[in-house]
């Protein structure tokens, strides 16, 4: 089965159970947040061994 890539839009509720949960499932690859506050997207991403982030579209 292949990989699925996910990019997580905001930081607040995933943050606690989004990211967690794609990441506890073997399916998935989160590979970038985005949100409006960049230092706090960083800062998650970090946290969370995730590679991009973004604070536009």
């Amino acid at each position: 089965m292949s990989t699925i890539r996910v990019t997580v839009i905001a930081t607040g509720f995933s943050q606690a159970v989004h990211i967690p949960g794609l990441k506890h499932h073997s399916s998935t690859e989160v590979i970038a947040i985005y949100n409006h506050d960049l230092p706090k997207s960083k800062a998650i991403a970090d946290s969370h061994h995730i590679p991009y982030v973004f604070d536009n579209f």
